[in-house]
């Protein structure tokens, strides 16, 4: 191109070498003026350079071999379940009383007996905040999720769709860095269904600027039981749940009923051959995140052990008792056989129950809702999924993260409801559990209402970093883009002091 210079440097066997060439010996020793340029280039040879000097990766140094992430969707009251302050006037402390846990000193509410006997497995961070992020659900969802702030310039839009450009999930870093050998996928997320309200997927729970081979594998429930109707009364009592309710559906591992393993096989070797020949049509195009992809599909589809760690089935009466026999227990379940499995990142993202419309967001009748409904479930869920991995002897390899888009307002009282709690997102609760976790720990305080952090503040960022932290790869979180640009994948917070 006329007055374009270019400058080159030569490699360790003469042979010459574009100036964003990365090998560490061609880079040392040339200046960067000399190679013409401009300061956008020469930041981005630093970051490159940067990154090419770091000391050969040292064996992984992890705490867990596997985390279950379990998201409570539409902002878990944490003064009504984990930080109750029962000196507080009745307006801020509400309807309900703490009982003491198996640890002298932690209190939760009466509502979860069986969950304040595994509190010596629980590391509660009460001063978990989201100071100047907009009150909502998306937002907090993308904070929580990727670790990273939203950017305000879509708050006005209402811009909450997925974008190719955001941040990525937790799960999605992890396979990334990961990537173990197997046929079951590094990040699964369960049940597969979004807010009963819009029906959109938000921001935040896919592998964004890392590709979409990254993104989880997304495990539904029965079709049938989305049939929830939509009506202006708030609790619509239900008979006994059929027994679909308690079963889940994996149509991507599913064949069609006229196609036998035979012919699919046929039709994927037809559909190797295309691919073939549409490369050396297409050479130039960047195919390898959509072959990953494909790959991942077919090998999920063929795999005896993927199927057999996704049969409920397979388990006694018993155990499924122990955990409920609710979609909510029985994707607690889903999580322990995953991740015996060797699913190294699960999600499970809480499920409104039939009863009651709004799940977590307890803007109407919040007391109701929590004790008939969302803790009895929760108690029992998290309770057994706590029990059977200590008694399977994985829990020590296995980190449990519970958290929420926010917590609720302190003061009881809604536009809605005299009785709900509105969005709050200046203090919250997160729990944390096995996986090199100290059990039977507080970390940081909220003020006498739980309004706010009054010590030991912390952010999404720092329980991002102590989720990367306890899986081993928090000293790696290099990327790099299509235009093999390198960023970090988490530009703020540390791994918080909570490990044994």
């Amino acid at each position: 191109m006329p007055g374009t210079r270019v400058s080159y440097c030569a490699d360790d066997q003469g042979k010459k070498r574009a100036p964003g060439w990365t090998r560490r010996q061609a880079l040392g020793g040339i200046s960067f003026s000399m190679m013409g340029l401009s300061l956008p280039d020469l930041l981005q040879l630093q970051a490159l350079q940067a990154l090419q000097a770091q000391p050969a990766r040292a064996p992984r140094r992890r705490t867990a071999r596997a985390c279950i992430f379990i998201f409570l969707n539409g902002g878990a009251s944490h003064i009504d379940i984990w930080d109750m302050k029962p000196d507080a006037p009745v307006e801020y402390r509400g309807d309900f009383k703490p009982i003491q846990t198996s640890v002298p000193g932690i209190q939760i509410t009466e509502h979860l007996p069986l969950l304040a006997r595994h509190a010596r497995h629980l590391a509660l961070v009460r001063a978990l905040e989201m100071p100047g992020v907009e009150n909502s659900h998306p937002w907090g969802y993308y904070y929580m999720c990727t670790g990273h702030p939203p950017d305000p310039a879509r708050y006005p839009r209402g811009d909450t769709r997925p974008r190719t450009e955001d941040w990525p999930f937790l799960g999605s870093v992890v396979a990334a860095k990961l990537s173990p050998p197997g046929r079951l996928p590094p990040v699964v997320q369960l049940p597969w269904i979004w807010d009963l309200m819009i029906n959109d997927p938000y921001l935040g729970g896919f592998a964004g600027r890392l590709g979409k081979v990254f993104d989880p594998f997304l495990i539904g429930f029965d079709p049938r039981t989305t049939a929830y109707a939509k009506s202006s009364e708030l609790f619509q009592p239900q008979p006994p749940a059929p027994s679909r309710w308690q079963s889940l559906a994996i149509p991507e591992l599913t064949l069609p009923p006229a196609v036998s393993a035979e012919r699919f096989m046929e039709r994927r070797n037809l559909l190797a051959r295309l691919d073939r020949s549409q490369r050396r049509l297409d050479a130039a195009t960047d195919r390898v995140g959509h072959d990953r992809y494909r790959q991942q599909a077919f090998s999920l589809l063929t795999s005896q052990a993927a199927k057999r760690a996704l049969n409920l089935g397979e388990e006694p009466d018993r155990v499924r008792d122990r955990y409920g026999r609710s979609i909510n227990g029985q994707c607690a379940l889903m999580c322990r056989r995953l991740v015996e499995a060797g699913v190294p990142f699960v999600n499970f993202q809480w499920l409104a129950p039939r009863e009651y419309y709004y799940n977590w967001d307890c803007h109407v009748d919040n007391f109701r809702a929590l004790k008939d409904y969302l803790l009895p479930v929760l108690d029992q869920a998290l309770s057994a999924l706590l029990g059977d991995l200590e008694s399977r002897g994985l829990l020590e390899e296995t980190l449990v993260v519970i958290t929420s888009d926010m917590g609720r307002t302190p003061r009881v009282g809604d536009a809605l409801s005299p009785t709900g709690r509105n969005h709050w997102n200046m203090c919250q609760t997160a729990l944390l559990a096995g996986g090199g976790i100290r059990g039977g720990q507080l970390f940081g305080a909220s003020d006498r209402h739980a309004a706010y952090p009054v010590d030991q503040p912390v952010r999404p960022e720092h329980i991002a970093a102590t989720v990367y932290k306890a899986m081993g790869i928090y000293d790696d979180l290099w990327a790099v883009d299509a235009q093999r640009r390198p960023y970090h994948l988490l530009e703020g917070g540390h791994p918080l002091p909570l490990f044994s």
